[in-house]
């Protein structure tokens, strides 16, 4: 499942429909895992971050800058229930990487 959120001032961002089919609830423990091109949220009941009334998952300041994301940026996120987990993405690597793929010799999307 698929949606687009925007991060607010205090870092928070989410959907209530991805948030409800991974069968999240408000005030669930989780824990996040950064790398360069964006997020993976997981449930951990010893982690240090709590989704809010709103379904809104928090993203630290410094894990904000690692990302290059600012209020009012848009971010993709991606829930996958099968896993438990939500991935979250700067709109700029989804971009690129979309641009990446349709500017590639149609032989080489084909595998």
């Amino acid at each position: 499942m698929l949606a687009m959120g925007r991060i607010d001032h205090s870092g928070r961002v989410g959907d209530r429909q991805l948030i409800a089919a991974l069968g999240w609830q408000s005030e669930d423990a989780y824990d996040l895992a950064v790398s360069a091109d964006g997020l993976l949220v997981s449930l951990d009941p010893a982690g240090p971050f709590r989704i809010n009334i709103r379904g809104h998952v928090f993203i630290p300041a410094a894990t904000r800058r690692v990302l290059c994301v600012k209020a009012g940026d848009s971010l993709v996120l991606l829930a996958r229930p099968e896993h438990g987990t939500l991935a979250v993405h700067p709109t700029s690597m989804v971009t690129a990487l979309l641009a990446r793929h349709h500017t590639a010799p149609a032989a080489s999307r084909d595998h």
